[in-house]
């Protein structure tokens, strides 16, 4: 019992370490993405929930911006936690 409860905790500790890389690919996906057009300060002054953030980066992606589906979920995420 007690081998599992560690590796339990090993595991969540390995994905609380993980965490803010990943946050940080999806900044650096915004930067190289949408800096192009606009500053960051008017990105993260917007208080968007997930929904929201995904009608906003849709209408950038039909303006021209280049995101997979993939990465516009990613940002509409990192985004809506901001």
């Amino acid at each position: 019992m007690k081998k599992i409860g560690a590796s339990i905790i090993l595991c969540l500790l390995g994905i609380a370490l993980a965490l803010p890389g990943l946050a940080q690919e999806e900044k650096d996906l915004l930067e190289s993405k949408c800096t192009g057009c606009h500053s960051l300060k008017v990105v993260y002054k917007a208080k968007k929930d997930k929904d929201a953030w995904l009608i906003t980066i849709e209408r950038m992606v039909d303006k021209g911006a280049s995101l997979s589906l993939e990465e516009q979920e990613a940002l509409a995420d990192y985004l809506s936690q901001q």
